[in-house]
């Protein structure tokens, strides 16, 4: 499993958060990288439900899998080709959208509350 917690741009709105299986002979850092997938996924959903936007918009994508963040910049997954063309998808999209995504490493279990809920959901729903 894996999960995504996106905060909106206005606090009328409501905190969003999406889950996703993944499979059940994956690996984890497959599960962190579905879950960059699902965050970046959930921002565009969000950003192209507006008529109105910002010429650019930006979308920061926080994860504490340093190697999921890597293999994502560089578009390597090793022998998941179904990743890559999700990415290869995504990245048209946000292009589509003008959207800029920053994907940031942070240490695990930092405190940073849409981490904490991420990891917390995905445990939880997998444990069903």
């Amino acid at each position: 499993m894996c999960a995504a917690v996106l905060f909106p741009l206005t606090e009328v709105e409501e905190v969003q958060v999406e889950t996703c299986a993944v499979g059940s002979r994956v690996s984890s850092l497959d599960c962190e990288v579905e879950g960059i997938a699902l965050g970046v996924t959930t921002a565009l959903k969000y950003f192209g439900q507006y008529v109105s936007r910002n010429s650019v918009e930006e979308i920061y994508v926080f994860c504490d899998c340093a190697s999921a963040v890597d293999s994502v910049d560089k578009m390597q997954f090793r022998t998941r080709p179904d990743i890559f063309n999700k990415f290869q998808d995504i990245i048209n999209q946000v292009q589509d959208l003008s959207i800029k995504v920053t994907l940031v490493k942070i240490i695990d279990h930092s405190g940073i509350p849409g981490n904490d809920i991420a990891d917390s959901l995905a445990k939880e729903v997998a444990s069903e």
